[in-house]
């Protein structure tokens, strides 16, 4: 028998809101089941497991198409050198990974666990191995808003759903100042997000960033996805 061939897992967005509303879902179908006088509790459950169904979708395959989009705004040489700003089980890394020659990914993450399913460094390491690109990546154990590169070291920098996760504005635009600081003069950054992302455009463009602009990347789940692009 033929052995299948292993695959990358990137994880399910946001685990314990998903566990919730799927929670919620079933709790709403039994208490329909078992009280008639409940059964308007239908509506909420379809509803619920209807979002559950979608999140799901979005995670295992929304998500994937997304990062073909992203990527291919780069103007591949082959020789960058890339940032993932926050990249998880690494999804946008290894696709900038797989466009390099003799040049590097970095992935910089703090892996928490409530963003991302099986969210480890390990796991990245795995995925990597398993795409073929292990010796094209490097991963820093980092926080955003205080990266430990010099100046100008990135020809490209990319990152999904990464920068809301950040609680206070400020802090925010401390991390959107770091991601500016490392990117090279004429470089690529595409921030994408499923909010805030006019809040990151306004930001950069304070920040003396020019030709910042909002553009739509496409769908994924409920969630229209948008990203804050520097481009030259």
């Amino acid at each position: 028998m033929k052995k299948r061939a292993a695959k990358p897992d990137y994880g399910i967005d946001a685990p314990y809101v998903l566990t919730a509303i799927t929670a919620a879902g079933f709790t709403c179908l039994v208490f329909a089941i078992a009280a008639p006088r409940l059964r308007f509790l239908y509506s909420p459950c379809i509803s619920l497991l209807a979002t559950s169904a979608v999140w799901l979708y979005g995670s295992k395959v929304g998500k994937l198409k997304l990062r073909e989009k992203l990527v291919n705004r780069v103007s591949w040489l082959g020789d960058e050198q890339v940032l993932d700003a926050g990249c998880g089980s690494g999804l946008l890394l290894i696709a900038a990974a797989k466009r390099l020659n003799t040049g590097k990914a970095t992935g910089a993450d703090i892996w928490r666990s409530e963003d991302l399913a099986n969210n480890s460094r390990e796991t990245t390491l795995k995925n990597a191995e398993t795409e073929g690109v292990q010796d094209r990546i490097t991963l820093d154990d980092t926080d955003i808003g205080k990266l430990p590169y010099a100046d100008c070291t990135f020809d490209a920098i990319l990152s999904l759903n990464v920068i809301h996760n950040i609680d206070k504005r400020g802090d925010r635009a401390t991390a959107l100042r770091e991601l500016s600081r490392v990117l090279k003069p004429g470089g690529t950054m595409i921030l994408c997000d499923f909010r805030n992302v006019s809040e990151y455009t306004i930001e950069l463009r304070s920040q003396g960033i020019t030709g910042v602009r909002k553009e739509f990347i496409g769908w994924v789940g409920f969630f229209p996805m948008f990203a804050a692009v520097v481009q030259s």
